[in-house]
């Protein structure tokens, strides 16, 4: 009966909170931080700490009983950082939560209600809010192009590829595929060096010719090209497109299965690579979601340092389902921003 008595009581000294998970033990156990009190708590979690990840936020109560922390009452759809402090930032206003709460606070008449309606809100929201509008480097709306030409006339294909050779923007297949795809480059520069961008593909045929890109814009620009370099020898047919957002929302039911990843050492190191000369510059690069600021500018000045934390801490969150040998250390960017 006291351990009963004991238990029912520490259920009522607990509190519902936003709390942000700061370390995990795989099996054993999470640390977390109660982002309206500022509370941490380590808690005993087997199930939890291996489907979890650092910078999670989760809707819960955490019990404090026999020397033991322990998770009650966890709402089943955890957020991604920015989420979660937007679920915070929105408790503190609408119900005049203040910047450090106390437990007694948050134990407070409806306060637990209306919190799991606010969470639930952002939720529902998350899952119904439509797909992003998706452009490619030209700014141009991303648009699956399929361009059908006819291929008319005596040697015409050894013509075209013949053409296609002189043409410095315009790579050829490797020698011996089957297939002849022929890749449109652009080159542009960025921060003081040069990239590449593919900009379509055509593959050429004995009889046709099939343009691929991935807006209207640079489908139409090849055509011209097509027409001025070869003039009645390639023709015309027709145009599918779609839109990538449609392509992206469609039920994968029913279609071929992926390709798979790629993986090995070697893929390891070039997708690293990458991601070290695509975050070179981040920290310089004015972002919309800190009012036009630079991560640099913005982490001087307190009105934004916080900001800054949640997107570095949104971006650790999805190198953390990578594969290990994948995974983009952040420490380096937070050092320089002075958030380590």
């Amino acid at each position: 009966m006291a351990h009963e008595r004991d238990w029912l009581t520490a259920q009522l000294n607990s509190w519902l909170s936003v709390w942000e998970i700061l370390a995990v033990e795989p099996g054993q156990s999470l640390r977390l931080k109660d982002l309206l009190t500022g509370e941490e708590r380590t808690v005993t979690e087997a199930k939890a700490s291996r489907e979890v990840s650092v910078h999670l936020h989760v809707l819960a109560r955490v019990v404090d009983h026999a020397g033991f922390s322990l998770l009650v009452g966890v709402h089943p759809n955890p957020l991604a950082p920015r989420e979660g402090q937007a679920v915070v930032d929105q408790i503190r206003k609408d119900l005049g939560v203040t910047k450090r709460a106390t437990p007694k606070e948050l134990r407070e008449g409806n306060l637990p209600t209306e919190m799991m309606g606010i969470w639930q809100d952002r939720v529902e929201e998350i899952a119904n809010r439509p797909l992003p509008e998706l452009r490619n480097t030209d700014g141009d709306e991303l648009v699956l192009i399929k361009d059908h030409y006819k291929v008319v006339g005596k040697n015409a294909r050894t013509t075209i590829e013949a053409e296609f050779a002189k043409m410095p923007d315009v790579q050829a297949p490797e020698p011996g595929e089957r297939e002849h795809r022929y890749t449109v480059i652009q080159e542009t520069t960025r921060s003081g060096a040069m990239d590449s961008t593919i900009v379509a593909s055509v593959v050429v045929k004995a009889r046709s010719l099939v343009v691929e890109a991935n807006s209207r814009e640079r489908a139409d620009v090849l055509r011209r090209r097509l027409e001025a370099a070869f003039g009645d020898i390639v023709r015309f047919a027709e145009r599918e497109e779609e839109l990538l957002r449609e392509s992206l929302a469609r039920s994968p039911r029913g279609e071929k299965k992926p390709t798979p990843a790629l993986e090995g050492p070697e893929v390891d190191a070039l997708l690293l690579d990458f991601k070290e000369r695509h975050y070179a510059t981040w920290a310089d690069i004015s972002l919309p979601a800190l009012d036009g600021l630079t991560p640099r500018e913005a982490a001087q000045q307190p009105k934004f340092r916080a900001r800054v934390d949640t997107l570095l801490k949104d971006m650790e969150l999805q190198e953390s389902r990578e594969e290990p040998g994948r995974r983009f250390d952040f420490g380096k960017i937070r050092r320089s921003l002075g958030l380590s």
